[in-house]
């Protein structure tokens, strides 16, 4: 991909105010890129009622230009990771804790076809592996993280993630839930930096230039944490979806506008 194809598809180059698809509407103003829409994909438009997916209103915004920052933000569970072009959250799906253990967080691992899973509860549509419906040729731009860097999918897998299954067996109980490491959960895996092209947070520096997310077909799938600085839109108390709408008693005051402008 040529430097200008990249900046045009990754927002570095000029973007047009306003772009509104079907189901998202994205907003380009004050140095923001606002993100809205009801989270249903193009996929499932007309059966999203069928198969229990709840049409949920969101208002994300990310910076148009993020930044590094000197330390990674760490993820944890209900944070919403990005979204993608369609307007669908990126999220980690999980399956609670083994013994509401914190340190063992189970790792939901099974998706539709096109790496979706609804969240219990709100019955929201989540994107927790690769979008497939998204993705049309060898890198493809697939939406943005909460810090504003794009995120991408290779088709032929040539990012891989330095995250690799450890060996041996977890802590019998009533320390670890006993058997062997299967990566059914967070702490089966292991960050070894250099055993592939990824980071920790699964991004990767593009000629020195461009910083941007992969998501892989093995662990993490989505990243676990974010070079940037995460935009509190995309966080909340709850992690119900649309809770990202509600103003909070934290929220400074230019968030407080901008979730009162899209909720209108």
């Amino acid at each position: 991909m040529s430097e200008g194809a990249f900046a045009q598809e990754t927002g570095q180059a000029q973007q047009p105010a306003a772009r509104k698809t079907s189901s998202v509407q994205v907003d380009v103003r004050d140095g923001y890129r606002y993100i809205s829409g009801f989270g249903v994909p193009h996929h499932a438009k007309d059966q999203a009622r069928a198969l229990g997916i709840v049409s949920t209103p969101y208002a994300f915004r990310v910076p148009v230009k993020p930044k590094n920052t000197p330390r990674v933000t760490p993820w944890a569970p209900g944070m919403i990771f990005g979204v993608a072009l369609d307007g669908v959250p990126i999220k980690t799906a999980v399956d609670g804790y083994w013994n509401d253990n914190q340190n063992w967080l189970k790792l939901k691992r099974k998706f539709d076809a096109y790496g979706g899973f609804i969240d219990e509860g709100p019955g929201a549509y989540m994107y927790g592996a690769i979008p497939s419906g998204l993705v049309s040729k060898d890198l493809s731009h697939v939406g943005y993280a909460a810090d504003g860097f794009p995120i991408f999918v290779s088709k032929n897998n040539k990012f891989t993630s330095s995250y690799r299954l450890l060996e041996g067996r977890r802590s019998d109980p009533p320390n670890g839930p006993g058997g062997v490491y299967d990566g059914a959960y967070f702490r089966d895996y292991n960050y070894i930096p250099g055993a592939g092209v990824l980071d920790r947070c699964n991004g990767v520096n593009i000629k020195g230039k461009y910083y941007i997310y992969i998501l892989t077909p093995d662990f993490l799938r989505i990243p676990k944490c974010w070079r940037g600085i995460p935009d509190p839109t995309f966080f909340s108390a709850s992690s119900k979806a649309g809770s990202n709408l509600i103003v909070n008693e934290d929220d400074d005051e230019e968030t407080r506008q901008m979730k009162n402008r899209q909720r209108r």
